[in-house]
């Protein structure tokens, strides 16, 4: 078993933070990812062209695939059609992993294009994405799983792009003597899948999402954000197999000076344990430091820091906190309908624009779909949560 030491709060309750080494830090950060970006850019140019110059196989299929006289408009719309399906068959790689493995089915998102399930059905939705052409989210089972499970998971994209590129390379090549057209575009298919594999390969960050390859080169030499991820999933389940976050497990060290993405999922989860131990002082620390280091949250999870931080200036009676979060959380907040979009609409509605009725609406709403949330430990919280709200109006 992995062990941590708990960390030591004194000098958050003394101020210790230094706010212009933080920002001096929040600025370096910034200025490293865009050259990590240009530099990982370039790295990723020469990759494939080496790939496709120096591997014999990778060259005969290009020369396949130019012997047709096809119009480039129309090879440029196959290679559109490949990186299409690469991305989902790179999703769906991790799915079938996921199902094998008893994960279940969060959000799938497709460039704009998402699909989320909430209250027990699937969503529709258009949302711009930051950093990734295609995610996949599922919830890790209630049961405990062996590393080698969680490697396969995080393994099953990059697996089923290299099944489809070596299947679509033979078809491809079957195909080439009857229906040029059609071996062209399948050989262009299977080639886009073999870029979408060495792409995803690659130990990389963007906008702040760790690629598979950053996370299974991580779990073959052991690294230390591994560990958190492990981590992160084992209190998942809990949360899932229905213990309360003031009951949850959590031992480990983070260090608050310098908080990387790794961390702050585990953050929020030390958020939601003290939240629901009802102990107000150590639940600003935390909102203090996720709010001093959103820079380094995955922009597809900022969501769900933003409702805590609404929340947090809600029951703080901090209007101008609440109202910046809430207006962050955005179009994502409004057409939440889970007890946990619902319970930070209800406390905004309240605290701070004074309409109880609308409150009342959003408890009521929230306390008739609570039972279908996927984290049945959170929602007992959200429910106390929200019930103690409710209460509070009708006593008005």
């Amino acid at each position: 078993m992995i062990k941590y030491k708990r960390y030591n709060y004194k000098h958050i309750n003394q101020g210790g933070f230094n706010l212009k080494t933080s920002e001096e830090k929040n600025k370096l950060r910034i200025v490293l990812k865009k050259v990590g970006f240009i530099v990982s850019s370039v790295i990723i140019g020469v990759l494939f062209g080496f790939v496709s110059a120096k591997i014999p196989l990778m060259d005969y299929l290009g020369e396949k695939i130019f012997e047709v006289d096809v119009p480039i408009i129309i090879s440029f719309l196959f290679m559109i059609i490949g990186i299409f399906i690469a991305i989902n068959i790179h999703e769906f790689g991790h799915f079938v992993f996921g199902k094998i493995f008893d994960y279940k089915l969060i959000s799938y998102r497709i460039s704009i294009f998402s699909w989320e399930k909430e209250n027990e059905e699937i969503k529709f939705s258009i949302k711009k994405n930051k950093g990734y052409s295609g995610l996949f989210k599922m919830l890790p089972p209630k049961k405990k799983l062996s590393s080698y499970k969680q490697f396969l998971f995080y393994s099953g994209g990059i697996l089923f792009n290299l099944i489809l590129f070596i299947a679509f390379s033979l078809l491809g090549l079957f195909l080439f003597n009857y229906i040029e057209i059609i071996s062209h575009a399948v050989l262009i298919i299977a080639i886009m899948n073999l870029f979408m594999a060495i792409f995803n390969l690659l130990p990389l960050h963007f906008k702040n999402n760790p690629s598979d390859g950053k996370i299974i080169w991580g779990f073959i030499f052991k690294k230390s954000y591994v560990e958190k991820l492990i981590e992160n999933n084992r209190i998942s389940s809990q949360l899932a197999a229905g213990v309360r976050p003031r009951n949850l497990d959590i031992s480990l060290s983070l260090d608050m000076d310098d908080l990387k993405g790794y961390d702050m999922g585990l953050l929020i989860f030390l958020y939601f344990k003290e939240l629901d131990n009802n102990n107000l002082k150590k639940v600003n620390e935390y909102i203090s430091l996720i709010e001093k280091n959103l820079d380094v949250i995955p922009a597809h999870s900022l969501p769900a820091f933003y409702y805590e931080l609404c929340y947090n200036g809600c029951i703080m009676k901090d209007k101008e906190k609440a109202k910046k979060y809430y207006q962050k959380s955005g179009k994502t907040l409004q057409e939440d309908q889970d007890i946990n979009g619902l319970r930070v609409k209800a406390y905004y509605k309240y605290y701070i624009k004074g309409d109880n009725k609308k409150a009342l609406k959003y408890c009521e709403d929230a306390l008739d779909v609570a039972d279908k949330h996927p984290l049945k430990g959170q929602a007992l919280m959200e429910k106390d949560l929200v019930k103690k709200l409710k209460k509070l109006i009708e006593s008005n």
